[in-house]
């Protein structure tokens, strides 16, 4: 009998297979998922000006979960990105929490660049290869793969709705620091 060593998939390291891709768009999906509980519960006590943004990151969270969405990676990258130049901007002015959130902000723009990379290759190369494979003594035996899907009219929807709804936050931004 032949024996298939059991490879622990890790954040840092290369997506290779489908059951990888799937890994870390799990992953994810609940880091990104639990951000927006979090930051909902903190804007009805203190925050009430980020209770949209985390909506927002919820539903993301909910599409990577569901169809796997490029889409929705991509908006998440965007935000990182921004609460990364945030958190610098913070941290140029010498605060302690500009620091710690930078930091934070730095591992989450990591996820959301993994999260991208994973939902383009599932879609892309390795939308063809099998979720698991399994060996046997003499036969292996795969699982049919789903066949690859494309963009669907709800995804560029909800592209747009994504895109206007950053931009209003980034109007607001530079309104409350202009």
């Amino acid at each position: 009998m032949t024996t298939v060593s059991k490879k622990k998939i890790s954040l840092f390291g290369t997506i290779n297979s489908r059951k990888a891709a799937l890994e870390v768009i799990q992953q994810s999906m609940i880091v990104f998922g639990g951000l927006g509980i979090y930051q909902l519960i903190l804007s009805f006590k203190y925050f009430p000006s980020i209770r949209l943004e985390a909506i927002f990151l919820i539903a993301l969270a909910l599409l990577l979960a569901l169809w796997k969405s490029r889409l929705a990676a991509i908006v998440i990258l965007l935000l990182t990105g921004m609460a990364f130049i945030t958190g610098v901007l913070e941290a140029l002015r010498l605060t302690p929490q500009g620091f710690v959130f930078v930091f934070i902000a730095l591992v989450l723009l990591w996820l959301a660049i993994k999260v991208v990379e994973a939902t383009f290759k599932l879609h892309g190369r390795l939308a063809n290869e099998p979720d698991e494979v399994r060996m046997e003594t003499v036969t292996v035996t795969a699982v049919v793969p789903p066949q690859p899907t494309k963009p669907r009219l709800v995804e560029w929807g909800f592209l747009v709705v994504a895109l206007l709804v950053v931009i209003v936050l980034l109007v607001q931004f530079l309104l409350v620091r202009g």
